[in-house]
């Protein structure tokens, strides 16, 4: 359990983010336009945003000797002025505090009889950048996200109390003439276990180079190429080179309906100082439709591998690895044999509520195992724009890899 005094100056720290919040909006409601006559206006009519994120985690795992209950607050304040010459800067803090018992692997409390929900406690320094975006195109300096496509490669990693930041430069045009370019340079990744030091790593030294296109020129979907070059100096094993492209739309239909449709193809090698001698694959597809409020979909993601060697499997190390393969979070580091994952999901809007169920049937992509399969749930609701409350349940049963893991989570989101 937390000592007092630790609970005591993350409450100073909320009541400091109220105080400071309350200024800012009162001194921006004088603001007008998106841009303001002098560097010392651009301070003072700037923005403040301040949210909180209350979470219960619940993590039954056949291995561990407890069940793991992870109570926590996320409190986030950011500070953004307003633009001055094309120009704006941001600074934005994050604190996740346990609220109660600590009872959960953090990866950093040493609690290893509980199953990992890696949300350690702390305070960080989420972003801090400088923007100059003359048009449509930007250009970013500073600790930032960056999130590409759909997140398979590229991502925050936002579902975690503590995200996944990049120190980077960004640049990007905009659309022009159906076309869209984006290039980043991260030279660090600050990873979601952050901010004291331990195992997993807390940050990534990186010399990596991320690269996208996209034209928007068909009727009927958009394309993206794309080259994400990941030099992982003190994690070489995931290090890596992947080129890819990928197809995605949606076609209405009669007054109520459409088909939603997505297919990616990408290669990976081995880049930097990765040892392993590889090439693996990836592909995707996705068929969808809406109608009205309800939507099904189908899909099928492999990530290729080698079950007769190690480190030769499809690898996406800074991924928002949990929109992908099942909530239970299994498979965030690839199998030697890859992953054959089929699944189908069925969603549907009600009473301003969101509803999900999702299947999936997990295999080997090399060798034929059948891994498990998971069931995930989840329902969502909006209160008055600034409230949202979510719960969520995600069951994986085991055949041949890892164990039978149930997890659920009770969450509510405010901002101001």
């Amino acid at each position: 359990m937390k000592a007092p005094t630790t609970l005591r100056a993350n409450s100073v720290f909320a009541a400091v983010a109220f105080a400071i919040l309350w200024t800012c909006n009162a001194i921006a409601d004088s603001a007008s336009g998106d841009q303001v006559a002098s560097f010392s206006d651009a301070i003072s009519k700037g923005k403040a945003a301040l949210s909180f994120r209350y979470r219960y985690e619940h993590v039954d795992q056949d291995g561990n000797d407890e069940n793991a209950r992870a109570s926590t607050l996320r409190t986030r304040l950011g500070l953004e002025s307003a633009g001055y010459r094309d120009w704006k800067f941001g600074l934005e803090f994050n604190n996740v505090t346990v609220i109660g018992s600590e009872r959960y692997n953090s990866t950093r409390n040493g609690l290893g009889q509980y199953p990992v929900v890696a949300d350690p406690d702390g305070t960080v320094v989420n972003r801090v950048y400088v923007d100059f975006s003359p048009g449509k195109s930007a250009l970013v300096l500073g600790r930032q996200h960056i999130n590409r496509n759909n997140q398979r490669f590229i991502g925050a990693v936002a579902w975690r109390q503590n995200e996944q930041t990049y120190d980077a430069f960004t640049a990007g045009t905009g659309e022009l003439n159906n076309w869209q370019l984006d290039y980043g340079y991260i030279w660090q990744v600050n990873r979601i276990f952050g901010p004291d030091e331990g195992t997993p790593q807390d940050e990534f030294d990186s010399d990596s180079h991320v690269v996208t296109a996209q034209f928007k020129g068909f009727d009927l979907a958009t394309l993206s190429a794309y080259a994400y070059l990941l030099d992982l100096e003190n994690s070489p094993p995931n290090s890596n080179r992947s080129i890819g492209l990928r197809l995605n739309g949606k076609q209405n239909f009669a007054d109520n309906g459409s088909i939603r449709y997505a297919a990616e193809y990408a290669t990976q090698s081995d880049y930097g100082d990765n040892s392993n001698d590889y090439s693996a694959n990836y592909y995707l597809l996705e068929l969808g439709a809406d109608v009205d409020a309800f939507t099904l979909l189908a899909g099928w993601e492999v990530l290729g591998g080698d079950d007769q060697a190690a480190g030769k499997s499809f690898r996406t190390p800074l991924a928002t690895l949990h929109k992908f393969q099942g909530w239970a979070d299994k498979f965030l580091v690839t199998p030697d044999a890859g992953v054959d994952d089929r699944y189908v999901a069925a969603t549907v809007a009600f009473l301003e509520a969101t509803a999900a169920l999702i299947y999936h049937d997990f295999r080997a992509e090399s060798g034929g195992q059948n891994y498990g399969d998971e069931w995930d749930f989840y329902v969502q609701r909006a209160f008055r724009k600034r409230h949202v409350l979510l719960l969520k349940y995600a069951n994986y049963r085991a055949d041949s890899f890892a164990t039978d893991t149930k997890k659920w989570w009770l969450q509510y989101f405010i901002n101001f």
